[in-house]
């Protein structure tokens, strides 16, 4: 299955051993997450989180370490909850928390003095697992005897999309 820029065709809902199920994309970038997450917490009345680890290391500038949960209820202009990450934004790493802290947040952690430990692969996972997502264990997804589903989008694609084998992007 190719992957693709620009538009989005191929979207894959996999069980867990928790009532939560993971969402993937086959975006060449990595999942979109935010508005389909946030519009199926709204529309299903549930709650739903964004999660990425992309850890990086000390010499590069892919670090990327996000946690976003949704709820139900729009408010302002959004129905994100909390949203805390640390990532390079191109110019430097840059960290920011929002919303309404979480009872297992480590707040103490957020004042960090390198911004790379103000929320690390280690803090998303506790916070992952405060909420019943065990995302760095293999075992947790689609136990035996479930399937997942693959919503497919047939038809003409957006004219500036293009597609990509995994083999391309490595």
């Amino acid at each position: 299955m190719p992957l693709t820029s620009v538009e989005r065709r191929r979207y894959l809902f996999i069980p867990t051993r928790s009532d939560w199920t993971v969402f993937l994309d086959n975006g060449h970038q990595g999942t979109d997450a935010f508005s389909p997450l946030s519009y199926m917490a709204e529309k299903l009345s549930c709650e739903a989180v964004r999660a990425t680890c992309a850890p990086g290391t000390r010499e590069s500038s892919d670090l990327a370490v996000i946690w976003e949960l949704y709820g139900p209820e729009v408010i302002d202009f959004s129905n994100t909850v909390r949203a805390v990450f640390v990532a390079d934004d191109g110019n430097g790493l840059v960290f920011s928390e929002s919303g309404e802290v979480q009872p297992y947040e480590d707040m103490g952690k957020y004042s960090s003095r390198l911004k790379r430990d103000r929320f690390t692969p280690q803090i998303l996972d506790h916070y992952l697992r405060a909420v019943g997502i065990e995302a760095f264990d293999e075992t947790f997804y689609q136990p035996e005897g479930q399937a997942a589903i693959l919503v497919e989008k047939l038809g003409p694609i957006a004219p500036a999309s293009r597609e990509f084998q995994l083999a391309d992007l490595r």
